[in-house]
Parts: structure tokens; sequence; C-alpha cells
């Protein structure tokens, strides 16, 4: 692929290639953004059906959401979301 002994080549693959399935030529990577949609959805949805685990009373308490069963979450201009 034009390496030789003193010189290595880059290789460079878009990464849409790169997430192909594996028969298809790709390496089977997951899509970043679909895995973090995943990911954003599984949380979402233990803070809206697991409201006795530790992590979602502090982050209930901290926007003050009380019982309500969608989270609303007021930006204030110090601070961060989550804290």
């Amino acid at each position: 692929m034009g390496d030789d002994e003193n010189h290595r080549k880059v290789c460079i693959v878009a990464w849409a290639k790169l997430c192909f399935p594996k028969i298809s030529g790709g390496l089977g990577l997951r899509q970043s953004r679909k895995v973090n949609s995943a990911f954003m959805m599984r949380t979402s949805w233990t803070l809206y059906d697991r409201k006795d685990v530790f992590w979602v009373r502090i982050i209930r308490e901290k926007n003050k959401c009380g019982d309500d069963p969608i989270l609303k979450i007021n930006v204030q201009k110090l601070g961060s979301n989550l804290w």
C-alpha cells in the first residue's frame, strides 16, 4: 500500500466507510451520532422511570422538578446544566 521499511504511508479512509459492516469491507464500527442518541434516550428514560436512583434524585432536586414526569431544566447563566 505504498509502505516500505523506512517510510510508512498514512491511509485516509472516510469515517462512513469504517462504519460499514465487516462483510461489506468496513470495520463494523458504530456511528458515534447514533450511539450518542441512544445513550441520551437511555438517560432520559432513566430520569423519567427510575426516580429512586441516587443520581436521578440529585438531578431532580437540583432542578427543582419534584414529581413531574418530564424533567424541565431551566438553564441558568452561571453554572452547568448538570450542577
